[in-house]
């Protein structure tokens, strides 16, 4: 009998444990990182390039991408904050050129809830996308929109053209 008291005690136990591991687990998505996917082309090939020099990203007083060489591709975080990303673009050749470029990305923003588990993350949909450039040798020469929303996907959402190479 007494056997049977403490087995049916260990059952209620067990029982009451697997009921709240069972309450503790999420289903938050794993890669919960929103990034913007850039990929560099020549404007006279129309094909994707390496830019085999320095290449820095600033986004007001924040470096978003620090002298990176050889970039084909790199992903930039968006403000959930503010309409408008304002980026600064710093390319610096081997041959002493320095070009500065602003590239103004408009979006909106909207907030995406799963669960109290998880946190809030933001998707983005690009509206527009302007760049002021100087002539000097490399410039942005054009900036196409692929795929306005920014969200989990890990695609090519802004491609920049650059001339004079």
């Amino acid at each position: 009998m007494r056997y049977k008291t403490i087995l049916f005690h260990i059952i209620i136990w067990l029982s009451c444990i697997s009921l709240f591991e069972s309450c503790s687990s999420s289903d938050c998505p794993l890669n919960n990182v929103v990034r913007c996917y850039y990929t560099i082309y020549s404007s006279e090939q129309g094909i994707p390039l390496a830019y085999n020099d320095t290449l820095t990203i600033l986004a007001a007083d924040t470096i978003l991408l620090n002298q990176a060489v050889k970039v084909t591709s790199f992903s930039l975080p968006m403000s959930y904050a503010l309409p408008v990303d304002t980026l600064t673009f710093h390319f610096k050749t081997s041959t002493g050129n320095n070009t500065t470029a602003t590239v103004c990305v408009s979006h909106t923003n909207k907030a995406y809830f799963v669960s109290l588990d998880c946190p809030t993350s933001y998707f983005h949909n690009i509206s527009t996308v302007e760049y002021q450039t100087s002539n000097t040798i490399p410039n942005i020469d054009s900036i196409v929109v692929v795929k306005p929303e920014v969200n989990y996907e890990r695609k090519e959402n802004i491609r920049i053209y650059l001339s004079n190479f």
